[in-house]
């Protein structure tokens, strides 16, 4: 069973080409929200900062921008069906999964 929302996975890899190398990880977070792949904030142990947790997900710039003002130092949340992947850590350097 797939527990990502209607609007996961949409982005293309086309859309993702224009991610920035080395950037903050709310820069990264708004780059992934406009090509479509929802975030949320996480935690370094991977539990998200949200009260709903990957529920709450989203795409939407000024909610991800609220996220990271709410929590700055937070790693990238992406909803991926079976576990949370944190994207980037608060270097601004990818990571894989934990």
């Amino acid at each position: 069973m797939n527990a990502m929302p209607p609007e996961a996975g949409t982005g293309t890899d086309e859309s993702l080409e224009g991610l920035r190398q080395s950037a903050l990880p709310v820069e990264l977070a708004l780059d992934l929200a406009r090509a479509g792949i929802p975030v949320f904030p996480c935690r370094p142990d991977k539990k998200p900062y949200t009260s709903h947790g990957f529920k709450d997900v989203t795409t939407d710039p000024a909610k991800v921008v609220a996220f990271w003002q709410a929590t700055p130092g937070a790693l990238i949340g992406v909803p991926t069906g079976q576990s949370i992947w944190p994207v980037c850590g608060r270097s601004g350097h990818r990571k894989g999964h934990g």
